[in-house]
């Protein structure tokens, strides 16, 4: 075991999970108004309140299947269903929320001169929602020692950098620039994660 190399790819991967979860507010600024900024802020402010809720749920499932993979046995996916049907259901109840009722969260919460782009703020429900899933992802790949999943979580990056850079316009274009971005890379990883959980399966059927 490389020991360096495993804190080199460690260090990586919580600094693009990191980055990835707070970087979009710093390109935001560099690319708009600084009214365009302060709005866009408070929208995703908002919207991690669902990220923080969901990584809540993340943090509950992540030490058993943390666990499996020190120990080099089978990890079953159904772990993970269970926290996608407790990511999906609060995400809709938020969203819903957010679509529904956009006036009176931004009043309560930050007053009503944030209400000029109230209808954009469920777009930064379904960013937390995609966001969620694709952290849910990328630390199922972590747990599995599959550090390849650092190479897909900078190419995320480099992806929404380019996207915001090409689309940033109004708020929307932003948002919608961040959710694709972040979905293409919950993709990447969900289809590497399947495909290496597919060759345990077979591995393990082997072995018996």
């Amino acid at each position: 075991m490389n020991i360096k190399k495993d804190i080199l790819f460690v260090f990586l991967f919580t600094l693009l999970i990191t980055v990835l979860a707070n970087m979009d507010i710093m390109l935001v600024k560099n690319l708009s108004s600084s009214e365009m900024t302060g709005y866009y802020s408070v929208l995703s402010l908002l919207g991690r309140i669902l990220l923080w809720v969901n990584m809540a749920i993340v943090s509950v499932v992540l030490p058993e299947v943390y666990a499996n993979g020190r120990d080099g046995s089978f990890i079953n996916r159904n772990i993970l269903f269970k926290a996608y049907g407790l990511i999906f259901l609060t995400s809709c109840a938020v969203v819903l929320i957010y679509y529904f009722f956009p006036g009176i969260v931004i009043s309560l919460l930050f007053g009503e001169q944030y209400l000029v782009f109230q209808n954009e703020l469920w777009f930064f429900a379904i960013l937390a929602f995609v966001l969620s899933l694709l952290q849910l992802e990328a630390n199922f790949a972590y747990a599995q020692h599959n550090f390849n999943v650092c190479y897909m979580l900078l190419a995320t990056f480099l992806t929404m950098i380019g996207a915001i850079y090409l689309s940033h316009a109004t708020i929307r274009q932003m948002v919608l620039s961040i959710i694709l971005s972040f979905g293409l890379g919950y993709l990447c990883i969900l289809v590497v994660n399947l495909s290496n959980t597919k060759k345990q399966f077979l591995n393990r059927k082997t072995n018996l």
